[in-house]
């Protein structure tokens, strides 16, 4: 008889195990899954300043597929806004407002308008809900929209039917831009927010249905907040100085004509020349592999002198356009998104701890510090493209 009991009630345990690991079951035709998220300030001027708006894109499956599948009127997507002092209550809100419940880990894009991104620390506030959150994935993609963020989920590319992926597609190809970076992971952003260390975001911007994915958001480590942004030529020299990413292209003038060369690898190294609060020294030296994409005009590089011209007047080019990096960051925005603090506590440690409270920020030894940079370019070949256009 007890026997009997024990294991009547064996099994009542494991229906129970086994019944409890679906209390919080949600069939999939009943999640929302969301693709897109845009965070804004609120668009009335007397709302609280902490308040902000959020825009998620939902897929509508009935709207996908060829004309066969669906309704071919239908779209494929619905964009819902909610607002509120936090994203958390604002994912509560928008539960209620969608017949789907919100459902995170396919979330491919986050985009912050500019405007709530130089906002104190609301910055790192509305990207706490996303780095908590279990479900989140460290591969989201992050970046900052000029004017609202929203708006660019309402674009209507002809070749996609979610808004969303054509904007990841723009950015997937963007190894092919010099003066944009690749897309920053919400998994990166939680590192630099950690080390409280400066850093940069991609910039979109929204011109009717077309999508600008050029320059760069610059982020203060210890403020938490986008100071400034470079343009596009500011960019390229940024890329150049960091060696961030290979590609991208570099028109030269030569002989009152144009050549664009291909660049196929940027090798970039930083050393500190003097270590001296009041001017500490530091050289840059950029190693670039390119090619002639194309020239146009009657001049042909077919000599040895031709090429080594070319050269040299590409490092002139290039260490022009380090310069005005510099100048941005160093002069203007006074934040190091270089690297030069990385490199003080890796070969530097005891002399980087005496400055580290007061690098770009206090006493902002950064902004004093000498910066040289020398470019150093290697064309491969001229290539068949030295056919030149008239």
């Amino acid at each position: 008889m007890m026997k009997r009991k024990g294991l009547h009630l064996v099994a009542y345990m494991l229906i129970i195990v086994v019944l409890s690991g679906c209390w919080d079951r949600v069939e999939i035709e009943d999640r929302g899954f969301i693709i897109g998220s845009a965070i804004d300030s609120p668009e009335d001027s007397g709302a609280d300043e902490n308040a902000v708006t959020m825009t998620n894109q939902f897929v509508v499956p009935s709207g996908l597929g060829g004309p066969s599948q669906g309704s071919p009127d239908k779209q494929a997507f619905a964009n819902i806004t909610a607002r509120g002092k936090s994203l958390f209550a604002i994912q509560r809100e928008m539960a209620t407002l969608s017949s789907r419940s919100p459902f995170f880990p396919h979330l491919q894009t986050i985009a912050v308008s500019s405007e709530l991104a130089q906002q104190g620390n609301l910055f790192s506030d509305v990207m706490d809900l996303f780095l908590r959150d279990h479900e989140m994935r460290r591969e989201v993609d992050v970046v900052i929209v000029d004017g609202k963020a929203k708006d660019i989920l309402d674009i209507q590319p002809e070749n996609e039917q979610l808004p969303v992926m054509h904007i990841q597609s723009i950015m997937e190809n963007s190894y092919k831009n010099a003066g944009t970076l690749q897309p920053l992971r919400i998994g990166e952003l939680h590192e630099h927010l950690l080390n409280n260390s400066s850093y940069v975001i991609p910039r979109m911007v929204k011109s009717g249905d077309a999508l600008d994915y050029e320059g760069i958001g610059v982020f203060h480590g210890n403020s938490n907040r986008m100071v400034g942004t470079l343009n596009q030529q500011e960019t390229r020299g940024y890329i150049l100085i960091t060696g961030e990413k290979d590609g991208g292209k570099v028109e030269v003038e030569m002989d009152d004509e144009t050549v664009t060369l291909e660049i196929m690898n940027i090798s970039s190294s930083m050393t500190i020349t003097n270590k001296s609060k009041a001017n500490i020294g530091v050289d840059v030296n950029t190693d670039v592999e390119a090619l002639v994409a194309e020239t146009f005009g009657q001049g042909r590089l077919t000599s040895k002198e031709k090429l080594k011209d070319l050269e040299q007047k590409a490092e002139a080019k290039m260490e022009s356009l380090m310069k005005q990096a510099i100048d941005k960051v160093q002069g203007e925005l006074k934040t190091d998104v270089l690297g030069v603090n990385h490199v003080l506590n890796q070969y530097h440690y005891d002399f980087w701890k005496g400055i580290e409270e007061d690098w770009d920020h206090g006493q902002n030894y950064f902004a004093d510090a000498s910066i040289d940079v020398s470019a150093s370019v290697n064309i491969q070949s001229s290539g068949s493209v030295d056919q030149t256009k008239n």
